[in-house]
């Protein structure tokens, strides 16, 4: 959060993404008063995007966009490919 609130200060970005933020306020890593004052303070040009599982209703309420990705259909052996999956 810290370096989220550096990079919103000093770079203004039209585009943050607070990668697996969710999941990380599930585990108890972040709380979620502190990311919603965090987004109180963005700046109106700026869209950020939060993802991961478990996002708190908090969050939901507060979004104007929520998605969420199901999985329909994969390989039973994933088969990765350097430069894409690691």
């Amino acid at each position: 959060m810290k370096f989220a609130e550096k990079v919103i200060k000093k770079k203004k970005p039209h585009l943050l993404v607070l990668d697996e933020i969710n999941l990380a306020l599930h585990c108890k890593l972040l709380d979620v008063k502190e990311v919603l004052e965090f987004l109180d303070k963005v700046p109106k040009r700026t869209d950020v995007v939060l993802t991961g599982r478990f996002a708190p209703q908090e969050l939901i309420d507060k979004a104007d966009f929520v998605n969420e990705i199901v999985d329909v259909k994969h390989p039973e052996e994933m088969v990765t490919t350097k430069g894409i999956q690691y």
